[in-house]
C-alpha cells in the first residue's frame, strides 16, 4: 500500500505536469483556410500583416512607424508576435501561424466611438452673435503671434462647402459606413482595382468639378497678407499650408506654399514605370471601354449628369453591394502598356514620401504658431506635426466643429507658467464653421489694417 501511494501520486503529478505543458503546445503550427469566401475575407482583414516577396506574403510584425493615409486612425491595426515567418500562398491556401500573442488596438479611438454621435451640424453655428465671438477668438489668437510665422493644417471640413463629403463631419462618409481602400489591396488585386475604377466611374465626375470655397479663398487671401507662413533651412524654402486633401482646391484658389500630404486625386501614376497621366482623360478612356456595364450599373455617366447623394471623399461613389465589378475592363499606361494606374494619393497603410515629411517637420521648426483647420487631427500622418508642435512649445489654434484629438490627449499640450504654480495649454479651440469665420476674419483684419494706415497718415 505504501508502495502503490509512493508510485502512484508521483506518476499522477507527472501526468498533470504534462498536460499542463501540452495546453500550451498547437496541436499543428498552422491553420489553413481554403481558398474561399471566408478566406478572402481574412486576407483582406490581415492586410497590413503582410508583405510581399516573389509573390507570396510573408507574416510579420506590424507596427505604424510611418506615415500612414488619410484613413489609418480609423482602421484596426495589429502586433503579432509569430512563432514563424509562415507564408500565404496568392493562388491558393493561405496559411496563418498560431501566434503567442495577438493585441489589436481599437479600430476607433476608443470603444464606443463608432456608436457616438457625430458633430453637430455647420450651419446651425451661423448666427451673427456666434460668429463674432469666435471671429475675436480667432484674431486673438492670430494677434499672439506678432511675427506671423504660422504654418496651417487643413483637413477634409475646409472642403464640405465645396460639396465634397468629409469622413468624420456631421454628415462623414464613415456614419454611412464606408470603409477606404488599402494600399496593398489595391496593388496585389485586380479585381480590388476593377471595384475601385467601377465606383469612381460613378463618383469622379462629380469630384472634378467641385470648387474652391470661401475657406480657400480666405487663406490664399492671408497668405497674400503675410499673415501665414513659413520660411525654413535658412529661406530656401516657403510653406502655408500642409493640406491632407486630395481635391487640389489650395492651388485652384491660388494658395502658393501648399504641400498636399496624401498627394493629389486628379492625378494617375503608373506602378510599373512611374509616369503621371491625368486621371479626367484616363476616365474618358475608362467609360469607353466600359460602356455596357455603365448602361447596366450607372446610366447617369452615360447622360452626363452628376450627383453627390453617394459621393465619397475620394472621389469615388457607394454602390449596391450586389454590383459585379468583374466585367470592368482597365485601360493599362499609356507610356509602358505593361503597367496599371494608381491614383496620385496616399492610401490606407501607403507611406507620405520621407521629403515631404522632412519639409513639414522644417516648417514647423520655423512656426511661431500651428493653425489646424477642418480636421479632427484623427491621422498620425498630420497629427505628428501638430505634436511637434507642443513640444516645441508654440501657440496651437484649432478651427473646427467638433471634438479633435488634440483635445482628447490635451495633457500632451500642457505647460507650466514660468514664475507660476499653474500649468496652461497651448490649445486655442474655436469651434465655429471653418468657411464663414475664416472669412469675417479676414474681413477684420483688413478693416483694421486700414484703419492702422487712416491714423498713421499725418494730416495734409
Amino acid at each position: 500500500m505504501i508502495f502503490g501511494r509512493s508510485v502512484f501520486f508521483p506518476f499522477l503529478y507527472f501526468i498533470q505536469f504534462i498536460a499542463s505543458i501540452t495546453a500550451f503546445i498547437p496541436q499543428s503550427n498552422q491553420i489553413t483556410l481554403k481558398h474561399s469566401q471566408s478566406a478572402n475575407s481574412f486576407t483582406q482583414s490581415t492586410l497590413k500583416r503582410y508583405h510581399i516577396v516573389n509573390n507570396q506574403i510573408l507574416l510579420r510584425e506590424t507596427r505604424q512607424t510611418h506615415a500612414s493615409s488619410s484613413e489609418s486612425s480609423n482602421y484596426t491595426q495589429s502586433t503579432f508576435t509569430p512563432t514563424n515567418s509562415s507564408m500565404v500562398n496568392l493562388r491558393g491556401t493561405i496559411h496563418a501561424p498560431i501566434t503567442r500573442s495577438f493585441r489589436v488596438r481599437p479600430r476607433f479611438h476608443n470603444e464606443n466611438d463608432k456608436y457616438a454621435s457625430p458633430p453637430i451640424n455647420p450651419t446651425t453655428l451661423l448666427s451673427s452673435k456666434y460668429l463674432e465671438t469666435n471671429v475675436n477668438k480667432l484674431l486673438e489668437w492670430f494677434q499672439q503671434i506678432p511675427s506671423n510665422n504660422i504654418v496651417c493644417i487643413t483637413g477634409a471640413g475646409l472642403s464640405t462647402e465645396s460639396g465634397i463629403p468629409d469622413y468624420r463631419g456631421h454628415d462623414g462618409s464613415y456614419q454611412k459606413g464606408h470603409k477606404p481602400m488599402i494600399h496593398d489591396e489595391f496593388m496585389r488585386f485586380e479585381s480590388s482595382r476593377q471595384r475601385y475604377w467601377g465606383r469612381s466611374m460613378a463618383g469622379y465626375q462629380y469630384f472634378q468639378t467641385r470648387k474652391p470655397n470661401i475657406g480657400h479663398y480666405s487663406l490664399t487671401k492671408l497668405e497674400k497678407m503675410n499673415k501665414i507662413g513659413v520660411k525654413y533651412n535658412n529661406n530656401v524654402g516657403s510653406l502655408s499650408i500642409i493640406t491632407q486633401n486630395v481635391d487640389a482646391l489650395h492651388s485652384e484658389s491660388g494658395t502658393k506654399h501648399v504641400l498636399e500630404l496624401h498627394g493629389r486625386g486628379k492625378r494617375l501614376v503608373c506602378m510599373n514605370c512611374g509616369s503621371h497621366h491625368s486621371r479626367h482623360d484616363f476616365h474618358q478612356d475608362l467609360i469607353q471601354l466600359n460602356q455596357e456595364w455603365i448602361q447596366q450599373n450607372i446610366p447617369q455617366v452615360i447622360t452626363n449628369s452628376s450627383t453627390n447623394t453617394e459621393a465619397r471623399p475620394d472621389g469615388d461613389a457607394s454602390l449596391s453591394s450586389e454590383t459585379d465589378y468583374g466585367p470592368i475592363q482597365i485601360p493599362p499606361c499609356n507610356t509602358c502598356d505593361d503597367g496599371f494606374y494608381k491614383p496620385d494619393v496616399v492610401f490606407f497603410g501607403d507611406n507620405v514620401p520621407k521629403d515631404d515629411v522632412n519639409v513639414c517637420y522644417s516648417a514647423i521648426d520655423a512656426a511661431d504658431g500651428l493653425l489646424c483647420i477642418g480636421t479632427s487631427l484623427e491621422v498620425h500622418s498630420a497629427y505628428r506635426f501638430v505634436k511637434a508642435a507642443a513640444k516645441r512649445k508654440i501657440p496651437i489654434g484649432i478651427l473646427n466643429v467638433g471634438e479633435t484629438r488634440a483635445e482628447r490627449e490635451n495633457d500632451l499640450f500642457q505647460i507650466e507658467c514660468e514664475g507660476q504654480d499653474r500649468v496652461t495649454s497651448l490649445l486655442t479651440k474655436i469651434e465655429s464653421p471653418v468657411g464663414k469665420t475664416l472669412e469675417l476674419c479676414v474681413e477684420r483684419m483688413l478693416e483694421m489694417e486700414n484703419n492702422d494706415n487712416l491714423t498713421s497718415t499725418p494730416p495734409q
